[in-house]
């Protein structure tokens, strides 16, 4: 393929009107090229030429490989769902999908019930000291790093090679009860009154909200019927449950917070196709389209409902009130000596107690780093594969620069796990720009294998230190000895304790000290 002498990017359907037997040279590249046929798809056309079938339908589908159908070879065929724009794959078992998709929902919810644990600033039983627990820092880093890898792993032009694209394609279903692509949406809900672009963007939105109400009705469950929780009547006031809940929403805030602002940027992602056309040619596809849905011209018909009723309050909740809203909120806290006040540190502790107080407004800038991750991957495709690479580059540098200077967290072993992080999800998407072909010059296999397996050790190594870190700051005695009494082994004892290490060891048995009130053996 080819971009037209006039400079005007054309596609691929850009046919002769009335010079029948001959074929227009003026074409467009494929975002995909595996999508494309190129110079292949000649002897399918000649064979339904020669049939006498040759429909504008049957010569766009003469263009594109198996998978693929419609404007660019865009869209996928039944039998196939689309993975990530213009990637298409064939369909698993609904059997295999739901499968997936549970074991994903349960790792979210498993993630989601850590960041309440950890946010809930009452529950120390298992710390070693509330001096040295960064548990909270380095579980943040942890999910932190798993997300802008699945942001970084679907850019739209990269071919990953073979030994890193099934470790990414993991990372993706990790995320997928969530996202939503990852494994394939159209293979699991069938085309009906409302378009399948549209159920993908219903789904994506709604999922972290159901996962959210799995959560509460688990709580609900556990509150009634757990022997650890029925016996700790000083947990049943009204504080402590809205304490709960505003764990539970921060919780999942952040972990569907790039699935929602992808969500929302995709509605406005367009792609410019054939501009109008004098005789003896016809343009087949002119304006811009949907990338969501090849065949739908952006802005025109469902679309432009959509996009303006749902996609601009979305922006201007995620992009704009979300971060805008907790920096001023924190910055006037900060200003009026809210931050020590211990009402106050109760209800909205979550918002900072991970960050250094100069810095107490620093989940905003999260927010804001999150955001321009997911524009990139979003958007990006537009530039090329290369300029899209390069610009992620870019971001992950500036906040590699930005942790290194600013030092968030409070802890600074947290703040030093942060900049690994950055920078190996740097490396990770500078080595992606050499998966790209440059300048006619394409990477070979074998390069590609060997980097692939070099990145692939770099986040491993650094995703088991970090977790070696975070398994260090917790004291497992205490830990069992709760899930001992949670699973009711010692439902006949009421015990209303606080478990602390003694001078801080790792190895020393807990000490438990109980409250006045607390009564024995029954």
């Amino acid at each position: 393929m080819s971009i037209c002498a006039d400079g005007v990017t054309h596609s691929c359907f850009y046919v002769p009107a009335l010079v029948h037997g001959t074929w227009c040279t003026c074409m467009c590249r494929c975002i995909n090229p595996a999508a494309c046929l190129g110079e292949a798809a000649l002897s399918n056309m000649g064979a339904i030429n020669a049939s006498g079938n040759m429909t504008m339908d049957a010569y766009k589908t003469a263009q594109c490989a198996p998978a693929y159908q419609g404007n660019v070879c865009g869209d996928c065929k039944d039998g196939y769902g689309k993975v990530r724009p213009f990637l298409c794959r064939k369909c698993m078992s609904r059997v295999t999908i739901v499968m997936l998709y549970t074991v994903g929902a349960l790792a979210i919810i498993g993630m989601i019930k850590l960041l309440m644990y950890f946010h809930h600033s009452s529950n120390t039983t298992i710390r070693k000291s509330l001096e040295d627990a960064i548990s909270d820092e380095l579980l943040k880093v942890l999910v932190l790093h798993g997300q802008w890898l699945d942001i970084i792993s679907n850019l739209v032009n990269v071919p990953w090679p073979a030994t890193l694209a099934l470790p990414l394609q993991i990372v993706n279903g990790i995320w997928s009860s969530s996202n939503g692509s990852s494994i394939g949406f159209e293979c699991i809900f069938p085309r009906n009154a409302i378009p399948l672009s549209i159920q993908r963007v219903l789904f994506c939105l709604f999922t972290p909200v159901a996962i959210m109400c799995i959560v509460l009705l688990v709580e609900a469950i556990v509150h009634k019927f757990g022997p650890a929780v029925r016996d700790s009547r000083k947990e049943d006031s009204p504080t402590h449950t809205r304490h709960k809940l505003a764990s539970l929403v921060v919780a999942v805030v952040f972990l569907s917070l790039p699935t929602w602002v992808s969500t929302a940027f995709s509605l406005f992602t367009c792609m410019q196709l054939d501009r109008p056309a004098s005789l003896p040619y016809h343009a087949e596809a002119v304006g811009r389209f949907w990338v969501a849905d090849m065949q739908q011209q952006c802005y025109a018909g469902y679309h432009k409902a959509w996009a303006f009723g749902l996609g601009i309050p979305l922006l201007l909740l995620l992009c704009v009130l979300l971060p805008g809203g907790v920096f001023v909120f924190m910055w006037r806290s900060r200003k009026h000596g809210l931050l020590i006040d211990a009402a106050f540190e109760r209800h909205y502790g979550f918002m900072y107690h991970l960050w250094r107080e100069e810095v107490c407004w620093w989940e905003a800038v999260v927010v804001l780093q999150t955001i321009g991750l997911v524009m990139v991957a979003t958007f990006g495709f537009a530039l090329g594969g290369y300029y899209q690479g390069l610009v992620t580059v870019a971001v992950l540098g500036l906040i590699v620069m930005l942790l290194s200077w600013v030092r968030p967290f409070k802890c600074p072993a947290a703040n030093t796990t942060a900049v690994q992080s950055a920078c190996v999800l740097l490396l990770t998407s500078f080595t992606a720009l050499t998966f790209l072909p440059y300048n006619g010059l394409e990477p070979g296999h074998v390069y590609g294998n060997i980097m692939g397996v070099v990145v692939l050790l770099l986040n491993v190594l650094f995703l088991a230190y970090a977790t070696w870190r975070l398994a260090l700051t917790i004291d497992w005695a205490a830990a069992r000895e709760a899930l001992r009494r949670f699973m009711g082994k010692g439902c006949g004892v009421k015990q209303h304790s606080s478990v602390k290490a003694v001078n801080g060891s790792s190895g020393g048995p807990p000490v438990e000290s109980k409250d006045a009130g607390a009564e024995g053996q029954p």
